[in-house]
């Protein structure tokens, strides 16, 4: 079962202990926290990209949000029956290793709701973003946005675009798994 045409998702997918790389990306999400060690996906390759100078002020450039435009367009694209079919499918599996963290207090199933409500809560910024570099990296210079959880200022890296993209998807990921009964698997 494919995702997307020509199996192009896959291609960012990282192959080796997925199921685990998997579980650790959402529970980290539910917290609203970006995993950067095991990702279950590759990374976006290249430095985050500026306008600017020191003298006069650092802005996140366009050219960044466009690093973001496949593996998001192939995202959006993505058969959402297909998402659910696969996820009902490897959820026994998936279950198994989130109880393997030795975390009792929520489902998967609800670590997963929760990394996506992180991510559609992510707000909308339009407009040049400033950035500061106060050492080796950059920052946003609005401390409301410098304060959000990585999840969400990732979403805002990634341009206004495309996290709207995202975040349609993700709305309807949501509906589905909202309607589907999940089975917890017992000990």
């Amino acid at each position: 079962m494919s995702l997307a045409p020509d199996g192009a998702l896959s291609r960012w997918l990282v192959p080796d202990e997925v199921i685990r790389k998997w579980v650790a990306a959402a529970n980290a999400a539910s917290r609203g926290e970006l995993i950067h060690k095991h990702r279950p996906l590759k990374t976006i390759r290249g430095p985050i990209t500026v306008t600017g100078s020191s003298a006069e002020g650092y802005q996140l450039s366009p050219e960044n949000y466009r690093r973001y435009d496949q593996p998001v367009r192939l995202f959006a694209l993505a058969n959402t029956d297909a998402i659910i079919t696969l996820y009902q499918y490897w959820y026994p599996r998936l279950a198994q290793a989130y109880s393997e963290l030795g975390i009792r207090n929520k489902s998967f199933h609800q670590v997963v709701i929760g990394a996506i409500d992180n991510v559609l809560a992510a707000p909308d910024v339009e407009g040049p973003i400033q950035l500061i570099r106060p050492s080796v990296y950059y920052k946003f210079a609005d401390p409301k946005l410098e304060k959000l959880p990585g999840i969400q200022k990732l979403m805002i890296r990634m341009g206004p675009d495309n996290a709207a993209r995202v975040k349609e998807k993700l709305k309807e990921i949501k509906a589905k798994l909202e309607e589907m009964p999940v089975q917890e698997q017992t000990q």
